[in-house]
């Protein structure tokens, strides 16, 4: 969790370690490039893991218990990174029904993508821990603006595309 460091360094400040939101990015744009995720844990001279450790783990899984869907058992989609959204990152489920796209940053309104560019667009949208269907419209250029609700979420929020 360290951002300079593979072990525990007493001498460290809290700036020096990655916030929850740095490490959920991190591993969202390391499952959308097919690689793998390793977070190293360096607990102190007695094993003990620091509290400012132990908050960021069970921040990110809370954050897994809503979105882990697209995390575990999934596989990079054609686009990684959204062309028009650079907040945007994708991938598939394992056998190819469910496309996610995970929004690093939050978003108020629209949000406009350009993965889908060449086809007739996604026929539904849903978001992960949110009970309604996501309003969208697709653009004349093949742009899809989503209209994104508003949410409690203090990092990302993954988007389920039915294409």
């Amino acid at each position: 969790m360290q951002k300079h460091c593979w072990g525990y360094n007493r001498l460290q400040g809290s700036e020096d370690y990655a916030s929850t939101q740095e490490l959920i990015s991190m591993l969202v744009q390391t499952v959308s490039c097919n690689g793998n995720f390793l977070l190293n844990v360096g607990p102190n001279h007695d094993g003990r893991i620091m509290p400012l450790f132990e908050e960021r783990l069970l921040e990110m899984g809370s954050w897994l218990n809503i979105n882990g869907e697209a995390i575990y058992g999934s596989k990079p989609w054609k686009h990684q990174q959204d062309p028009m959204a650079s907040n945007v990152w994708y991938m598939t489920s394992n056998d190819g029904s469910k496309l996610y796209g995970i929004v690093l940053e939050s978003v108020n309104g629209v949000l406009t993508l350009g993965a889908f560019k060449g086809t007739s667009g996604p026929h539904l949208i849903k978001m992960l821990g949110y009970g309604d269907l996501v309003h969208y419209n697709v653009q004349p250029d093949g742009s899809v603006q989503v209209d994104l609700p508003f949410t409690n979420s203090k990092w990302a929020v993954t988007l389920i595309f039915s294409i």
